[in-house]
């Protein structure tokens, strides 16, 4: 049987229609990552696609903009009406952790496409330098406390070096023990937020109190510790609250004793021998820390 001309004319046209219909749209590009690592930073990168309109009728008008209320994409951008801008980010002008830049292009024929795309800023911005220089006796304690000003959420920091300390190295804090006359020590801090953004403390605030030998470090430690100095193997712990673990820790912030409890006041029996130690309770899902010292004399 031979099919009519008219119906192979037509499959042969709907073939071609559904084929090469194609939809007009707008490539802002990727998004980017600028890590903050200097206390002079300027950066600049190109946004937009390769190329950033497709399958529309040229000439094409461009319209780049803010999503984002209190500031404008010309303040970054080095013209907003081209298909390719370039951004400039700098400690002069930072508007947020996160900008949300759109793209809007209007082809020849009047139909519109959009796009967004994402700069996402994190890292240390500059600050003025606290705390450099305390003033302590032997066996006194200092609290350092970092400020960090990042501008995006922390993952961790690490202090150096790591002489001297009676707690862990990590978090926004640590307890130095003053253990010789003279001494001359200098801590740095190293922050690392996401996306493998990192700074140092060069610039950052540092806050340090001095606590005289004798006196909690930690002031209201909400728990009491006693015989403080021990001095016959024997401690007393105490607290308002339910004590779940505790953890004693050397100078080098090694755990030599770590044990469950269940109840407001525990009792334990160790044989440590003299020096400082930090002494860390759980209660709850808060940790708490005071400083023992041991004397065995």
């Amino acid at each position: 049987m031979t099919t009519p001309r008219s119906i192979l004319l037509l499959c042969t046209l709907l073939a071609t229609a559904v084929g090469f219909s194609q939809t007009f749209t707008a490539n802002a590009g990727a998004d980017v990552l600028v890590c903050v690592q200097a206390i002079n930073f300027d950066t600049n990168f190109t946004i937009g696609g390769s190329p950033t309109a497709e399958n529309g009728t040229g000439p094409y008008t461009y319209r780049w903009y803010s999503a984002d209320s209190g500031w404008s994409a010309s303040e970054i951008l080095n013209d907003t009406t081209i298909a390719n801008p370039e951004v400039t980010i700098s400690t002069f002008f930072m508007p947020g952790p996160e900008h949300n830049i759109q793209l809007e292009i209007t082809d020849s024929t009047g139909a519109v496409a959009l796009d967004t795309m994402f700069i996402q800023i994190c890292g240390q911005l500059p600050v003025p330098l606290g705390v450099s220089v305390v003033y302590a006796e032997q066996g006194d304690t200092i609290v350092l406390r970092a400020r960090p000003s990042f501008s995006c959420e922390l993952d961790s920091i690490v202090w150096s070096p790591q002489d001297h300390l009676i707690s862990p190295p990590y978090g926004d804090s640590v307890i130095v023990v003053v253990d010789d006359l003279d001494f001359n020590y200098q801590y740095s801090t190293q922050f690392f937020g996401p996306f493998g953004c990192m700074g140092t403390g060069d610039y950052e605030p540092i806050i340090a109190d001095v606590y005289p030998k004798g006196v909690s470090e930690l002031g209201d430690a909400g728990f009491n510790l006693f015989p403080n100095p021990s001095s016959d193997g024997r401690l007393v712990i105490e607290s308002e609250f339910r004590i779940s673990e505790i953890q004693v820790t050397d100078v080098q912030g090694r755990v030599l004793i770590q044990t469950t409890a269940n109840g407001q006041r525990t009792e334990l029996n160790h044989d440590l021998p003299s020096g400082m130690y930090t002494v860390s309770v759980l209660t709850g899902s808060q940790w708490m820390k005071q400083r023992l010292v041991v004397d065995n004399n």
